[in-house]
């Protein structure tokens, strides 16, 4: 009989870039199959070793192994920071041990390749958040820099899915128009964000 597990890679950006959340072993959390949905098994284990922090997306991924072993590996979208449990604690991707590598490596990319055009990037942010943390976030998934000010355009071009709050961020520097995901937001942007060509870093200045 096979064995199956539930395997969840629980992705946040962090200091600048994507992190995923590891256990003993510098393993991925897991827990057996059991009576629940592959789907209510991730989102229980998150929920444990994430406490504070529900799960904003949870998506399954792929299956993993062969033979005796099956591995139903899903992502897991949270705001970066978000405290953690049972010891387990934010790591680079590609410090993940063993098979899960390859399973942290695959969240890591999916995220990328898929969020420019789903509404991943406010999953992975607080509830009220600025341009430039938004801009952040797709900096920090695709390792690069985007024109400030164009992302501003397409930030204003996103009606029905981010809404100003009508407050600002003060502190250091200009205040900061504050948003949020708009009520009812759909899972898709509704203008897609395309991902820079490998090239020089933009120049002007940056908020």
């Amino acid at each position: 009989m096979t064995e199956v597990d539930v395997v969840v890679a629980a992705l946040a950006v962090d200091g600048g870039r994507p992190v995923v959340l590891v256990g003993g072993g510098r393993r991925l959390p897991r827990v057996p199959l059991g009576p629940k949905t592959p789907g209510a098994a991730a989102a229980g284990l998150a929920e444990r070793v994430l406490p504070g922090a529900p799960p904003r997306r949870v998506r399954q991924l792929g299956a993993y192994g062969t033979g005796r072993a099956l591995d139903l590996v899903h992502v897991v979208l949270v705001p970066g920071g978000a405290p953690t449990a049972d010891g387990h604690a934010w790591s680079a991707p590609d410090r993940v041990a063993g098979e899960d590598r390859a399973a942290a490596a695959a969240a890591r990319d999916w995220l990328a390749e898929a969020i420019g055009s789903e509404t991943l990037a406010l999953d992975l942010l607080p509830d009220a958040f600025t341009a430039a943390d938004l801009r952040r976030v797709y900096e920090a998934v695709w390792s690069t820099t985007l024109d400030v000010a164009n992302f501003r355009r397409w930030v204003r071009a996103q009606e029905g899915v981010i809404a100003a709050t009508g407050e600002k961020r003060t502190g250091v520097g200009r205040p900061a128009a504050l948003y949020t995901r708009a009520p009812d937001a759909p899972r898709r942007l509704r203008l897609p964000l395309a991902r820079p060509e490998p090239g020089p870093a933009p120049s002007g200045h940056r908020a």
